[in-house]
């Protein structure tokens, strides 16, 4: 059988639909039911030609482009945008990114043990949440490239159907994937005939996966799943205008389903209705505030150098007008140490391939982005030091030394770091300045309450 090309999005245009009416009708007895069926084509045509396009690019070897395929047809359907699957091969990915990984090809297998149990955790949380069924195989990873190919000898349901059954053997019923005769009796299942073992040798086919592999690269991709929205017109975090908009993984899927609700109305991420209820999460939202029947302390652990760290930090209010009974205990430690001891390198960042690194830079500014568009008690606003990392351990210091400082280091390090140095002592100074600035208008306050009363009391 040879392998169908790719599905082309579909376009109409004036000359299209005049065609459409202009048809000569032999019968004139459903002259009118025809007519109606013509406006109700040309209308379906309009609709198609007007939706946004993502592309889906997965390999069916990857844990999480699986927790993906689960969810990205009711996010499209949601969004009324044209979905394309998009297979391509993540070893080529990553040789082609100069990507760390282990001998067997897997990402994870680079990872420090901490680092991996943290990971496997937070995939059991999403596993739960969706009620994803998993049960990984005994080898992993196995290799994809037939099953990839096979998928290209099919389009449109069929591919989407023969993906779905592919995720489903490697990821939870344990067949081989790598056997083309499992393959092809995958594909019989999904009621698809004229396969034979013929096609994992077409060129067409392997062609459409080398080709699919090599666009996703040139759009940014290091790893899957990834997802590509055609003529999205954005401005990256170092300023500069593009058209096109990549996103990467099943994380971030709640930032491709705003840009597209964003990009049907013309309107930013903050005026998206119902942003919040984009945002996964563990409780329903009409429950905010929620009670808490007893006070619970939660301890945000944090160095000034991590931009992540500052990120998170500032969620913490967010967090107790969420959560009214919780007490936050803000412990300031440093992270290089954390570094050497759980085996990891002293910057990450430069341990990882750079399109990574690129993209986590983008990353961090649209998660800045997310948060203001959600609003809050003030923006976030957010600078790259001059010199990174930044040294802390006199910062640390003093936010021991007096808790109180630690609300207003957090803001000034990261930004006035660009403006003392990165080992500049006289931030210690500006916090600790800044916090008895703060007592003394505290205390200023309180007095001025106090006279108000008094005069009252007269």
């Amino acid at each position: 059988m040879s392998c169908k090309k790719h599905r082309v999005a579909l376009h109409v245009s004036a000359k299209q639909a005049s065609a459409v009416l202009l048809r000569p009708h032999t019968n004139t007895y459903h002259h009118n039911i025809t007519i109606s069926s013509h406006l109700n084509t040309i209308q379906s045509l309009i609709m198609s030609s007007s939706q946004q396009t993502v592309v889906f690019n997965y390999d069916v070897s990857c844990p999480f482009a699986y927790i993906a395929s689960t969810r990205v047809q009711s996010l499209a359907a949601r969004t009324n945008t044209r979905l394309i699957y998009r297979p391509v091969l993540l070893g080529a990915i990553y040789r082609a990114t100069a990507a760390p990984q282990g001998a067997a090809g897997s990402a994870s297998d680079v990872f420090n043990p901490t680092k991996k149990a943290v990971g496997q955790a937070s995939m059991c949380r999403t596993l739960k949440r969706y009620k994803i069924k998993y049960n990984p195989p005994s080898e992993h990873p196995r290799k994809s490239v037939n099953a990839l190919r096979l998928l290209y000898c099919v389009d449109g349901d069929e591919r989407v159907k023969l993906t779905e059954k592919l995720f489903e053997a490697y990821w939870v019923t344990g067949r081989d994937v790598t056997n083309t005769s499992v393959l092809l009796e995958i594909a019989r299942e999904c009621g698809i005939d004229g396969l034979s073992e013929d096609s994992f040798k077409d060129p067409g086919a392997r062609k459409e996966l080398e080709s699919a592999t090599a666009e996703a690269i040139e759009r940014g991709a290091f790893g899957v799943p990834g997802f590509w929205i055609e003529g999205a017109k954005w401005r990256d975090a170092s300023g500069e205008d593009r058209v096109g908009r990549f996103f990467w993984g099943q994380d971030r899927m709640h930032f491709v389903e705003a840009t597209l609700l964003s990009l049907q109305s013309s309107t930013p991420w903050e005026d998206v209705p119902n942003l919040q209820a984009l945002m996964p999460r563990c409780i329903p939202l009409p429950s905010y505030p929620t009670p808490t029947p007893k006070k619970t302390k939660l301890q945000f652990w944090y160095d000034f150098s991590s931009p992540w760290a500052f990120l998170g930090y500032t969620q913490v209010a967010r967090l107790q007008r969420q959560f009214p009974g919780l007490e936050i205990e803000m412990k300031p430690f440093l992270l290089g140490i954390l570094f050497r001891e759980i085996g990891a390198p002293n910057m990450p960042m430069a341990a990882v391939s750079p399109t990574k690194a690129a993209w986590s830079r983008q990353d961090h500014a649209d998660w800045c982005a997310w948060w203001n568009a959600m609003g809050g008690a003030r923006e976030i606003g957010f600078q790259w030091a001059d010199q990174f990392p930044i040294r802390t351990p006199t910062v640390l210091r003093v936010a021991i030394a007096e808790p109180g400082t630690a609300e207003l280091l957090c803001e000034f390090v990261p930004v006035c770091k660009r403006r003392y140095g990165p080992n500049d002592d006289r931030l210690c100074l500006l916090g600790t300045q800044c916090q008895r600035l703060r007592r003394l208008r505290a205390a200023r306050r309180s007095h001025e309450r106090r006279l108000q009363w008094h005069r009252f009391d007269r």
